[in-house]
């Protein structure tokens, strides 16, 4: 059975909160000492946080490594680093219950709508502060990155299934953007409903806020959406049993008929 193991990675922590805005006025004023006691670290650290994950080499190869260790060092040893610890740790295991919770059921109904058998395999998801937004999966490491607010009912359970199908789907497809819209539809939208019982078309929080989304991730959520609308009647015949045997099938026969 397919099983998750929920893990806070300190160094990770550090490396996303450089990167993000301020969590409490501790961290802010700690954050300033930082970037000034170390630049090169700070920016090493800032900018590839997941790389610390993906190139065991990446601090080795760069000028920056000595002072990343440094840093690390001191604020390892803070106290705003550790308030922000402590929360991260009550919202693991809030996070934890919430997926243990769901497990069994969320595991029937992603079998059911990706028609696939959901290998016997453990994925990583290494949690950060629910408040810095983080979602995201390095799939040639099996890891999945996970951090954010609760913003609908089972919110966090029906994303993280996202990247799981990302980190089970990984290699096995022809085109990564039909794949990736495939993976909307199987999981924000149809699995989304089937938990919630919800419109499934309906507009979620985050497109209500879409004024405070970076102008690079709204092109990229535009591109998506035109996809979706172009491979929604393959998606529609799949979702009554017919035209593909399961969903990588069906992301096969999409890249054969469709210029994506």
């Amino acid at each position: 059975m397919l099983k998750l193991e929920f893990k806070i990675n300190k160094h990770y922590l550090v490396a996303r909160l450089l990167k993000h805005y301020s969590l409490c006025n501790e961290w802010n004023d700690l954050k300033n000492k930082l970037w000034k006691k170390f630049p090169e670290g700070f920016y090493l650290l800032s900018s590839y946080p997941e790389l610390l994950f993906v190139d065991d080499n990446i601090l080795q190869l760069n000028k920056g490594f000595v002072q990343a260790k440094q840093l690390f060092e001191f604020v390892l040893k803070s106290k705003g680093f550790n308030k922000i610890y402590k929360e991260t740790e009550n919202y693991l295991l809030w996070l934890k219950n919430q997926w243990e919770k769901n497990e069994n059921r969320v595991i029937k109904e992603l079998e059911n709508i990706t028609k696939l058998t959901l290998p016997d395999k453990q994925i990583k998801v290494c949690v950060v502060h629910p408040k810095m937004h983080n979602g995201l999966s390095v799939p040639e490491r099996n890891i999945i990155f996970w951090g954010h607010l609760e913003k609908w009912k089972n919110y966090s359970v029906i994303y993280i299934c996202h990247e799981i199908m990302h980190v089970l789907t990984y290699k096995k497809y022809q085109n990564d953007k039909i794949i990736h819209a495939l993976i909307e539809l199987a999981v924000d939208n149809e699995l989304k409903y089937r938990l919630n019982k919800k419109d499934k078309h309906s507009k979620s929080m985050e497109e209500k806020s879409f004024l405070d989304i970076p102008e690079g991730l709204k092109r990229e959520i535009a591109e998506m959406k035109k996809i979706k609308e172009r491979i929604l009647p393959f998606w529609k015949k799949y979702l009554k049993g017919h035209y593909s045997k399961n969903i990588l099938d069906l992301e096969k026969k999409i890249a054969e008929n469709l210029k994506i």
